[in-house]
């Protein structure tokens, strides 16, 4: 049997999609536990990340959100190029 990592990175593309309103709040904070279940150590090293169009997922990252670690970043087009900018939570 193989040792639990001690790292772990998720992506997800609209991790909103077909979510209930209710599902939405919950997703993030819900993966979070189940990936630090995951790990073997206290202090697990977990990246989530996460596209969205849904204001509900963003803010249920509220309460977990730890402007050391954690960054929020948005897409726009803008002129025909994307632009990537990094926001204040």
């Amino acid at each position: 049997m193989q040792a639990a990592s001690s790292s772990l990175v998720v992506l997800f593309d609209d991790i909103e999609a077909h979510l209930h309103p209710r599902g939405q709040r919950a997703i993030v904070p819900a993966l979070l536990n189940v990936a630090q279940a995951l790990t073997d150590e206290a202090a697990p090293s977990i990246q989530v990340i996460a596209k969205t169009h849904s204001p509900l997922v963003l803010a249920s990252v509220g309460p977990l959100f730890d402007a050391d670690k954690d960054a929020w970043f948005h897409l726009a087009l803008k002129d025909h190029q994307v632009q990537l900018r990094k926001r204040p939570y």
